[in-house]
């Protein structure tokens, strides 16, 4: 691991990775409980400020500019964040919010949420089913397209850390990752 995670106080925003449906939110809310750390999730703050159901680009980029500004105000405040409603599916955006997130002195932890495809489809399917999710966009087809363009991580980095999406839902795992990953930096 690199020297900067040897800071006890530093600032930490671990970002969720992974396909729609992967189980992203339930960790980012297994983290939270298990940190005390905030939760900043785009899909969240669209559902917000686009009542509507929007779910296109200008939607989404005044989202994230939202997140964005969120983010920036927790971290002058001192606060260690979550980042969630994301799929960080591109190197280059989570290059992008690394350095972000280091600019302002914090540590950027990616969390990759590793999920076989038919597994995130199902998941996916049945939250449309129950509207169980807040993005509206979500289905099959969009989980085609981002597993189609995603961009692994390198899981050998020191600021990535590969998450067993199929973990058991009872939480007893998650929890135990999250402990794991709060003591860890």
């Amino acid at each position: 691991m690199s020297n900067d995670n040897q800071a006890e106080n530093r600032l930490i925003v671990a970002a969720l990775c992974g396909l729609p449906g992967a189980g992203k939110s339930r960790i980012a809310a297994t983290l939270a409980e298990a940190s005390g750390w905030p939760i900043l999730d785009r899909d969240q703050i669209r559902a917000k400020h686009f009542p509507d159901g929007r779910v296109d680009r200008e939607a989404t980029r005044e989202a994230e500019a939202i997140m964005t500004r969120q983010l920036a105000e927790l971290l002058t405040q001192g606060r260690s964040v979550i980042l969630d409603g994301m799929t960080l599916a591109r190197a280059e955006r989570r290059t992008e919010w690394a350095q972000f997130v280091h600019d302002r002195g914090g540590l950027w932890r990616l969390l990759f949420v590793d999920c076989p495809l038919p597994t995130a489809i199902a998941r996916v399917e049945e939250d449309h089913a129950t509207g169980r999710h807040a993005a509206s966009d979500r289905n099959a087809d969009l989980v085609r397209a981002v597993a189609n363009h995603f961009e692994p991580p390198d899981i050998d980095k020191a600021d990535v850390i590969r998450i067993d999406g199929c973990a058991p839902p009872d939480g007893t795992n998650l929890a135990r990752t999250a402990r794991t990953i709060t003591s860890s930096w």
